[in-house]
């Protein structure tokens, strides 16, 4: 293992092959021969030391553009943890695995040259669109990593430390089709990339972002799409290229796809690893999140039309794993709704307690007398299924009995707490449209 100060991973290829020449020549008995290359390690780092120093051209540009990019961009997501976030963090971390079968690595590749765009952005565009369904916002700034070799194509055999972390920040608001959203990410991420010269130090020293202990700061969550492993060729030896754990978490979240590809170079699938704080998160709901990213890819990628409020985040093995062993619910393939549900447990305990509030106590039998009531001036009002009913109650038996009520007419039902603010009372019926309050 090579720390980061002196490689990175794109210096592995030709770490490697270095390697084996050099192992094949002494094997032979001769000492290895070199080819000299055009420029050195600290041929970069002047060059780097010298484009951003303050009188330089680039920091101007480089600034101004991130400035903007950046502006009011949220400092923390709020990402679905199961642990409060530690003021000082131990750092300690988890790695849990899941695989894009290699039908979903075709679709990804070919839904990519369709709109122009890499295997990075789909996966990117999947990311954002995970996030969002699983709360997180619509504004998503994620940490990624460039490569630091565009513009120089005569280091792409040297060793050391190029690459730069930046941030890409996704908009996923409107609810777009999948292709759509992939259109708009695409077009961020080219500019993003075109500006990833300025280090990732610099930007957090430029925008002044609060620095804490607790987190990463600018963003929590790190995408990466790393090249395919490779082992070196070494004669009388078998290697094989393997990747260690580090037991170490730098970010909230890092999801790291690598794709595989068969001796005639088909897709073959793509490992989707997901290193993850120990923390915040327990190690099944990192495996969760693994799969829902399996999840989304495979269905955006299947049907890129569908808007991303339509793709099911929990996938087949995520909706078995909540009904069959985490539920106590009717199995999979044996749906039934809430009529019936409450139905069947008012008739096998038509007495037993329903509601306890205080000094309030409702059984079934009561329950159902009361939200049947409620549910025919409901129905009386043209209330019924696809339709939503906004319950402005504080938490009580009356809070109850409406959400049974409205449920027996099959409609949804909006939770509003009247201790709201006005404001967040008021988009949240603009954005919902109930039909009755």
């Amino acid at each position: 293992m090579l720390h980061h100060i002196a490689s990175d991973g794109e210096s592995t290829a030709p770490l490697l092959a270095d390697l084996a020449a050099g192992y094949r020549a002494r094997l032979a008995g001769a000492a290895p021969q070199w080819t000299r290359l055009p420029v050195q390690y600290p041929d970069f780092a002047l060059w780097q030391r010298e484009s951003l120093a303050p009188g330089g051209a680039e920091l101007p540009l480089l600034s101004a553009y991130w400035s903007g990019r950046l502006a009011g961009a949220p400092q923390e997501l709020d990402l679905p943890v199961d642990r409060p976030r530690p003021g000082t963090p131990t750092r300690g971390g988890g790695l849990v695995r899941s695989t894009l079968d290699a039908a979903d690595h075709h679709a990804l590749r070919t839904l990519g040259a369709r709109h122009g765009a890499t295997p990075f952005m789909v996966a990117h565009t999947a990311l954002a669109t995970l996030l969002t369904r699983l709360g997180a916002g619509t504004d998503l700034p994620v940490c990624a990593v460039a490569s630091g070799r565009e513009d120089a194509p005569q280091t792409e055999g040297l060793v050391g430390f190029f690459a730069n972390t930046l941030v890409l920040r996704a908009d996923t608001s409107g609810d777009p089709a999948f292709g759509e959203l992939l259109d708009r990410i695409r077009t961020a991420d080219l500019a993003d990339l075109a500006h990833a010269a300025l280090p990732f130090g610099h930007l957090v020293d430029l925008l002044r972002a609060e620095r804490s202990p607790a987190r990463h700061p600018l963003a929590q969550v790190m995408l990466a799409f790393q090249s395919p492993l490779t082992a070196p060729e070494l004669p009388g030896l078998t290697t094989e290229a393997v990747e260690p754990p580090t037991g170490a978490a730098a970010f909230d979240l890092g999801f790291s796809l690598r794709e595989r590809f068969d001796p005639l170079g088909a897709p073959a699938g793509v490992e989707i690893e997901v290193e993850y704080a120990a923390d915040l998160y327990h190690p099944s709901t990192a495996q969760q999140l693994a799969d829902q990213l399996v999840a989304v890819l495979a269905q955006g990628c299947a049907d890129p039309e569908q808007r991303i409020g339509a793709i099911d985040v929990l996938g087949r093995a995520g909706r078995d794993r909540l009904l069959r062993q985490w539920g106590r619910g009717p199995a999979a393939g044996t749906p039934a709704v809430f009529p019936d549900l409450f139905a069947a447990v008012l008739a096998a305990a038509p007495h037993a307690a329903a509601v306890l509030f205080e000094e309030q106590r409702l059984d079934y039998t009561e329950l159902d007398e009361a939200a049947n009531r409620l549910a025919h001036r409901l129905i009386a009002r043209g209330i019924g299924p696809e339709q939503v009913v906004a319950l402005a109650l504080p938490r009580s038996v009356e809070l109850v009995v409406a959400v049974v009520a409205v449920l027996k007419c099959g409609a949804a039902y909006l939770s509003v707490d009247p201790d709201y603010p006005a404001e967040r009372i008021a988009f949240m019926l603009a954005d919902c449209a109930p039909r009755c309050c």
